[in-house]
């Protein structure tokens, strides 16, 4: 069994999110039941993958993975040419924690109007701690990427409307910015 990593609970506490090295080297996200004490890959072991992050209201798991593999050298195979080089090979994606949920990045249509806005919440509402559901038959079959390009991106976190990333520059004068992206339609 390899390191363990990238600790984080769900909203409820009930669940635990973590990286740990498959057999084959690769970070691969691990997801741990308390209540059934069992454990289910989240990833596939075939990428590297890190970084979860639960969607504040239980619904999501967000997550890093390098599998944009796009080599900025056009024609590795030439006589003179260097090795392929991967540059911004780190895409964002989310997984559903239920098979029912709709991308919050799904554009907007007839079926799927934006949401009403509802009367102010009282303070009990607001301060409510979300129940975690998880249907984990075909769980690795649901992961979607979030619609941003991919980069040279680690350390993801989120707010309840934003996704935080530190956002490296490419080659050796690169330089990390934190990226703030939208959470979802808005």
């Amino acid at each position: 069994m390899g390191a363990f990593g990238d600790l984080t609970w769900s909203p409820d506490s009930q669940w635990l999110a973590y990286t740990r090295d498959a057999d084959n080297t690769y970070p691969q996200i691990w997801i741990y039941g308390l209540k059934t004490s069992t454990a289910t890959a989240l990833t596939s072991d075939r990428v590297s993958s890190s970084s979860p992050v639960w969607s504040p209201d239980g619904k999501w798991i967000y997550f890093l993975s390098d599998r944009h593999l796009e080599s900025a050298v056009p024609s590795p195979w030439g006589l003179r040419e260097p090795e392929p080089y991967f540059d911004l090979p780190v895409v964002l994606y989310h997984v559903p924690l239920v098979k029912e949920h709709r991308s919050p990045f799904a554009p907007l249509d007839e079926l799927h109007p934006p949401p009403t806005k509802d009367k102010k919440k009282t303070e009990d509402e607001t301060n409510a701690v979300p129940s975690v559901a998880i249907d984990l038959a075909g769980i690795q079959n649901r992961v979607q990427a979030v619609p941003i390009p991919p980069g040279n991106y680690r350390n993801l976190s989120m707010s309840a409307k934003r996704l935080f990333l530190l956002v490296t520059g490419s080659g050796l004068e690169g330089r990390t910015n934190v990226s703030l992206r939208p959470k979802a339609n808005g």
